[in-house]
């Protein structure tokens, strides 16, 4: 263990065991750290993106893939931001709406396109 991984300095210290593993905590900022940082692998991170992608729920996520709630929202979350902006037109001057007049038209539901309130 050669640096802090909060503040990168080399004041570390013994502070005890956690699991087994010998912990560490710098002098400079207190933060407890172990000899190793055990995380999960970048494969299976992927395949949690690939399944959120696809529609499978956040908690769905969780059971899955025994992993918490707040672990798959803190991912989704940087995934996010590592996402390039997507460049949109200024102004939309088409929108095709065949598409839901022909759901809307099956499913005989009166939506608020075509309402004709009687009283």
């Amino acid at each position: 263990m050669k640096n802090c991984r909060k503040c990168k300095s080399e004041k570390l210290v013994k502070n005890g065991f956690l699991k087994g593993r010998q912990r560490y905590k710098c002098k400079e900022c207190g933060f407890n750290q172990s000899v190793e940082y055990v995380g999960y692998p970048e494969k299976f991170k992927v395949k949690v993106m690939q399944a959120y992608l696809e529609g499978v729920g956040i908690r769905a996520l969780s059971r899955i893939f025994e992993i918490g709630v707040a672990t798959v929202i803190s991912w989704i979350k940087k995934f996010a931001k590592e996402l390039p902006e997507i460049e949109t037109a200024e102004s939309v001057q088409i929108v095709e709406m065949e598409e839901m007049y022909n759901w809307v038209k099956e499913k005989k539901q009166d939506l608020a396109l075509d309402c004709h309130l009687q009283y």
